[in-house]
């Protein structure tokens, strides 16, 4: 299981680029890696199919600093 920021990583796409294509803006992202908030579903779904993961792959629960 990976975090968001992991899953960002790790396809190499930066946290602007990220947010860009699924529609939030850069401090969102980092609020959903962060565990502050959790993204929308619709938001959800387009970071997953975004870092090629399923939704059992993501753990939206951990917090990162």
């Amino acid at each position: 299981m990976f975090t968001l920021r992991a899953c960002r990583v790790n396809k190499n796409i930066t946290r602007e680029e990220a947010a860009q294509r699924v529609g939030v803006s850069t401090r969102t992202l980092q609020n959903y890696e962060e565990g502050m908030t959790f993204p929308p579903v619709d938001v959800a779904k387009k970071l997953l199919e975004l870092y090629e993961v399923g939704w059992n792959d993501v753990d939206f629960l951990i917090k990162e600093a």
